[in-house]
């Protein structure tokens, strides 16, 4: 991995790790390379399911107390 400079670090230098979605085929090859001759890491993708919805907590019990006691807030900008 390559150190790139870091203000907040104590060392100065922080490593670099990206994470990215699926991308066009033809541009992939360009990217893939690029990461690899900089020595930068990539963090895999979590796995999921296209069917399972971000508010379908009824599936997982130990979330829905949790969920069912926040409050959600807007912030107007």
């Amino acid at each position: 991995m390559v150190p790139i400079k870091c203000g907040t670090c104590e060392s100065g230098t922080r490593q670099v790790i990206l994470q990215y979605n699926t991308i066009q085929s033809h541009v992939i090859k360009g990217t893939k390379d690029i990461i690899y001759l900089l020595g930068w890491g990539v963090l895999p993708h979590a796995v999921y399911s296209l069917n399972l919805g971000s508010l379908d907590y009824d599936l997982f019990r130990s979330l829905q107390r949790p969920v069912a006691t926040m409050w959600m807030h807007t912030l107007k900008v």
